[in-house]
């Protein structure tokens, strides 16, 4: 299983970063996360390397989300180049 996620989604991470569409993250744990993507990090434990989305909740709090955890991204932004993409 591949820790890394797959370019074609990675693209929908980095527009929503970009235009800093407001989205809601679901978690395949089924946790929710509502704001505003920030960027993508790469990170490693020992040798095993994976992707964290760092993300401003609404809440204030700063997350870092496993790319590889997300489920769904709907975004909440009007008139957004995407509306819901599917991990």
């Amino acid at each position: 299983m591949s820790n890394i996620l797959n370019c074609d989604l990675h693209d929908y991470l980095e527009i929503a970063c970009l235009y800093q569409y407001r989205v809601t993250l679901v978690l395949k744990s089924g946790g929710k996360y509502t704001g505003i993507p920030q960027t993508t990090i790469a990170k490693s434990k020992g040798s095993c390397k994976y992707e964290v989305l760092i993300f401003d909740c609404e809440n204030g709090n700063t997350e870092e989300i496993e790319l590889m955890a997300l489920s769904s991204m709907r975004v909440l932004t009007p008139h957004a180049k995407f509306t819901e993409v599917s991990f």
